[in-house]
């Protein structure tokens, strides 16, 4: 009877042992799932992109991309794990485009736009995993006029919730004409934009009110044009939906002329990074195996 007991006890542990087993593997990644990516970048001496993407809970990290035919490798010391999840990391890396690289030249009007990418990860053995091109959202990089700059920087703070604030002080009496927004497109249901004259101070604690309460004129109530004296304050706040789980960052582009008559046209950056819960990977994961398909 004992000897009985204890077969039922090893069965009973074999059973789990395979039930944990199956679960574990359901939930592991055959490649990386790599995110949506939308950004808006001045063209520098070396262009620096966060690209994001999912990983098992092992070493793996993007070793290098193609990109329009341009082979671009990563240094292991730029990924970071940036969360931790049950069976994943959502990781970051850093992809470095020398100048050289493109077909553009600092100083000299020109863009140069890719949607895709074909990645290669290196596993945390001597096997290099490369993966079919996928869609990587949209990424612009564009070498601008250095023309009139009509604002001098103040500050910057952006939060968890992908909101970003950006103030900005008028260096000489202008007028704004227009106010663009990157990506208007992509996300013209889900990014909402405050532009505030500088009538309401700036509270630190912003970033956890309701977007209700933030100060300023949601951009599609502005009229133009917008008169600033020299010194006046100009500032905006800009909201990404939470659920928007992409990495943004993008230039809203605010343009107009001084008193004396020369066009500028100044940059008010706009960020937000992907972030994500259990239940949200979860989701994610059983959509990328095809759970939610029909």
């Amino acid at each position: 009877m004992k000897e009985k007991h204890f077969w039922m006890v090893i069965a009973v542990i074999v059973f789990i042992w395979i039930g944990n087993f199956t679960y574990l593997h359901s939930q592991q990644l055959e490649k990386p799932i790599v995110l949506k990516h939308y950004y808006d970048l001045p063209l520098e001496e070396q262009t620096n992109m966060r690209i994001y993407y999912l990983t098992n809970k092992d070493q793996t990290r993007l070793d290098s991309a193609d990109i329009n035919g341009t082979s671009i490798t990563i240094s292991d010391r730029s990924t970071q794990v940036i969360q931790e999840f049950r069976h994943h990391y959502l990781k970051m890396s850093y992809l470095e485009i020398d100048k050289e690289a493109l077909p553009l030249k600092i100083g000299e009007n020109g863009t140069w736009t890719f949607n895709q990418i074909i990645p290669s990860f290196w596993t945390g053995t001597s096997e290099i995993q490369r993966l079919k091109a996928v869609d990587i959202g949209l990424i612009t990089i564009t070498s601008p006029n250095r023309g009139k700059r009509a604002f001098e920087y103040q500050m910057m703070s952006s939060s968890s919730r992908n909101r970003t604030y950006t103030t900005n002080r008028a260096s000489e009496a202008v007028t704004i004409n227009e106010i663009t927004i990157p990506f208007s497109e992509q996300f013209s249901n889900t990014l909402k934009v405050k532009v505030d004259l500088g009538l309401v101070s700036y509270n630190p604690g912003g970033e956890q009110l309701d977007w209700g309460e933030v100060p300023g004129t949601p951009l599609d109530d502005i009229a133009f044009p917008i008169q600033l004296d020299k010194g006046d304050s100009f500032s905006v706040y800009t909201q990404l939906n939470e659920n928007q789980k992409t990495s943004l960052l993008g230039r809203m582009k605010v343009r107009g002329v001084t008193k004396a008559g020369e066009s500028f046209e100044f940059p008010f950056i706009i960020q937000a990074q992907p972030r994500f819960t259990q239940q949200e990977i979860d989701q994610m994961i059983k959509e990328h195996k095809g759970g939610d398909k029909p």
